[in-house]
């Protein structure tokens, strides 16, 4: 729905490079969802590298597709969650490939390199 004003909501999408709070898109919304997938919150660094809590299914390692961040705005939580986490294990290429099996209004990765690309239906 809208805010106390009757407004859409507007929420900000961490900057997964940034202090927390810091933000690299502002997305506004109405009757939809934002969920959000990264390694930039729960990992642990060990001998140099960095181990996160989103695993490959194939390798059981921590998914490394190049993508530290992935927002799906969607009508339904529960394929938005889904959603984000696959298409963090699976990189933008292969999403781009698949893109139209989705259900979603758009997706947000961002890269290792801090670049952010954007798919929307």
């Amino acid at each position: 729905g809208k805010n106390e004003n009757g407004d859409n909501w507007r929420i900000g999408l961490q900057d997964p490079t940034s202090s927390r709070g810091e933000h690299f898109s502002v997305e506004e919304l109405s009757n939809k969802t934002a969920v959000t997938s990264g390694s930039y919150e729960r990992y642990f660094e060990k001998d140099g590298k960095i181990y996160h809590h989103i695993l490959n299914p194939e390798t059981g390692s921590p998914a490394d597709s190049g993508l530290i961040s992935v927002t799906v705005i969607s009508e339904n939580s529960f394929e938005a969650d889904m959603l984000s986490t696959a298409v963090f294990v699976m990189g933008n290429e292969e999403f781009k490939e698949l893109s139209q099996k989705f259900n979603y209004n758009k997706v947000i990765t961002v890269d290792k390199n801090n670049v952010a690309k954007t798919y929307e239906k």
